[in-house]
């Protein structure tokens, strides 16, 4: 339902992506909000019942399986705290995504929409800048896998074209 635009587009560009694919359950989806204490935006619940395990090429050099996501909540917090941010984590914050150089994106749980706004750390900072926000990164999750399925396709064509 949310993710219909990025399902069509792997459709058509998926056979680039060689990799296995594994879904969650939604038993173990279940779980992790379980353990969060809280129900993720149905956009994610999607995703983590497509490729929650191992989404192929697709955010391959990144944490993001659903076995690393109780742990990436505190990573993101250490990175913050060693980079001496001004900025601290919301509350309300799930992050879904992180790199082990010191990055990761977040979306907000509470009372947000099914389709949520990324946000991220890291890869847009100016090290010599306090951020006094963390910047939007993409108007919505759905847009992020999109843009994720786009760049992996073409960094894919562009290492068989040499």
């Amino acid at each position: 339902m949310y993710l219909d635009k990025f399902h069509q587009r792997f459709s058509e560009i998926g056979y680039l992506i060689l990799k296995q694919i594994v879904p969650c359950t939604l038993k173990e989806v279940r779980s992790l909000e379980n353990q969060l204490g809280f129900k993720l935006p149905e956009a994610y619940r999607e995703f983590l019942q497509w490729g929650g395990h191992n989404a192929g090429r697709i955010m391959q050099d990144f944490d993001f399986s659903i076995e690393c996501l109780i742990d990436i909540q505190e990573d993101a917090k250490y990175f913050l705290e060693e980079d001496e941010s001004d900025l601290e984590l919301p509350a309300n914050a799930f992050v879904f995504l992180s790199h082990y150089n010191g990055w990761f994106m977040f979306f907000k749980v509470e009372n947000c929409n099914e389709d949520p706004p990324v946000y991220a750390y890291g890869q847009y900072r100016d090290r010599n800048k306090k951020l006094r926000e963390f910047p939007l990164a993409y108007p919505s999750y759905s847009n992020f896998l999109i843009s994720c399925l786009e760049e992996t396709a073409q960094l894919i064509k562009n290492r068989y074209k040499k």
